[in-house]
């Protein structure tokens, strides 16, 4: 059994920084792989187009709507039920993603402002949508952001360091991470951490970057659907389910 600890330590609108500990690499790439291909969110799956006098093929622009990312309510995570969206305009006029209506509440597309097509004078668009739940291991459009992990860094200083050269030695880091405390150099913020090692490079043996084997650091850019701590919180959900019916079947054997 895996004993982690995760903890939320920076956090801006769609993007967070999560520090998990307790765990190795293979945990980390298998929470990596469900949240991106496991992990249940809303997309449009079919663009009915009922008219369409507009310069730009139903093809094309079917596929642009598709793309969207779709708000998700946790209530619908479970259901296999698609929820209807309308979009109807007239030209001269750009027509906007705020310009899909949705029939339900709590579905809608998240950003506003993506521009789908234009329509001249006389020229309209008439078109329903089906969103509906799925996995970005089917399409990516379900994928609900982007995730990676790096390891937590850390550096090592060489015995026969002066403490001369130890202040010279702090002036390598781009980012300015890393200080002085007693005879070793630390990173203040091991999470800032790019993991260039140019610090490494210009200390001339001196210094040694080293990996955690153990603790993790995961970065999540959500594409709206859902916040990076409910990606986490299915992803593991989801994990524990299929350890549980692998230990199931590992006992039939």
């Amino acid at each position: 059994m895996i004993l982690l600890e995760i903890e939320k330590i920076e956090g801006k609108a769609n993007k967070a920084k999560f520090m998990v500990k307790g765990v190795n690499t293979a945990f980390m790439n298998s929470l990596r792989r469900t949240i991106q291909a496991e992990v249940k969110t809303f997309a449009i799956k079919i663009v009915n187009v009922y008219e369409n006098t507009g310069v730009m093929f139903d093809e094309m622009m079917s596929h642009r709507i598709a793309m969207l990312p779709v708000s998700s309510e946790p209530k619908y995570y479970d259901k296999e039920e698609k929820v209807i969206l309308t979009l109807e305009k007239e030209g001269p006029c750009t027509v906007y993603s705020k310009d899909i209506k949705s029939t339900q509440s709590g579905i809608e597309i998240i950003d506003k402002k993506v521009p789908i097509t234009k329509l001249n004078k006389n020229q309209k668009i008439k078109l329903e949508l089906e969103a509906v739940t799925g996995k970005g291991s089917t399409h990516t459009k379900w994928s609900p952001g982007i995730i990676a992990f790096n390891p937590v860094p850390s550096i090592e200083v060489a015995a026969e360091t002066t403490a001369e050269e130890l202040k010279e030695l702090t002036k390598g880091c781009p980012k300015e991470l890393i200080e002085i405390k007693g005879k070793k150099i630390v990173l203040t913020e091991p999470e800032k951490c790019d993991l260039c090692a140019q610090c490494v490079q210009e200390s001339k043996g001196k210094l040694k970057m080293n990996y955690s084997t153990k603790d993790f650091i995961l970065n999540i850019e959500s594409f709206g659907s859902m916040a990076p701590e409910e990606m986490i919180e299915q992803a593991i959900e989801i994990l524990q389910e299929k350890a549980g019916e692998f230990k199931k079947e590992l006992s039939k054997a």
